[in-house]
Formats: structure tokens, C-alpha cells, sequence
């Protein structure tokens, strides 16, 4: 199909719906990336099931220009790797990532190219875990 894929989740590229760079297909759960709880796989398919209604509607407006996600020297993943979508009614979009050394006190950045920082959110748990 010509899905671009990540050596770290040895699954495919996505978009915070959980779409391939491909119009129209999805992905979610274990085969975008091995979770540890079926609670996050569950999560994941509802993040995917509510983007592909959108997207079914015509409802979803891509950006003309993707925001990509950079990792720390710390994460050795996120998941998704870049927001495409416009939506006024969003409020979060939920990040999955797997870390080299658990970290307390983390923050998460969402920096310009220019250095500017947009925003900047203390994680909410308190520990994050490999």
C-alpha cells in the first residue's frame, strides 16, 4: 500500500486520528503498537472508530501543512507522529509514547521550528515508565 513505517513501534506512521499517510485507511491498537493494557488498546480503537466517523461524514479538515512530533533524547517513540487535523471542538489529543528511563517531573512541549514554545503541560502522571 506504500504505509510508511516506524522502526521503533514496527508499526505504521500515523496522524493523531490513527490514518496512514494513505486517504482513508486506519490503524489502531496492537498492530500500530504494543500496549501493555488492553485499556490503552480499547482507547486507541475509540480514537480510531470516532476519527473514521468523522472522516466517513466529511466532517475532518486536514492542515495544509502537518505538525510533526519530536521526541526528547528520553522517548524512544510517540505515538501519533503528527497532528493533521483542524478541529475547533478539540480539546486534547491523547499522546502514547515508551520512554528509554522512567522520569518524574515531565513536561510536555509543543516548540516552533523558530524555538518559540506554543505550549507546555506537566504530564499527569506522576511517574513516566519504559
Amino acid at each position: 500500500m506504500g504505509a510508511e513505517f516506524d522502526r521503533a513501534t514496527r508499526g505504521s506512521i500515523v496522524n493523531e486520528a490513527r490514518e496512514l499517510g494513505i486517504d482513508g485507511f486506519f490503524t489502531c491498537g496492537n498492530v500500530l503498537q504494543v500496549h501493555d493494557l488492553v485499556d490503552y488498546v480499547t482507547e486507541e480503537g475509540e480514537i480510531a472508530g470516532r476519527a473514521v466517523t468523522k472522516y466517513l461524514s466529511g466532517a475532518s479538515v486536514k492542515r495544509t501543512q502537518p505538525i510533526k512530533l519530536i521526541l526528547d533524547e528520553n522517548v524512544s517513540y510517540i505515538v501519533p507522529h503528527q497532528i493533521d487535523y483542524l478541529e475547533k471542538d478539540r480539546k486534547r489529543i491523547k499522546l502514547f509514547m515508551r520512554v528509554w528511563k522512567p522520569a518524574e517531573n515531565v513536561r510536555v512541549k509543543l516548540v516552533k521550528d523558530n524555538g518559540e514554545v506554543l505550549a507546555s503541560y506537566k504530564k499527569e502522571e506522576e511517574t513516566l515508565h519504559g
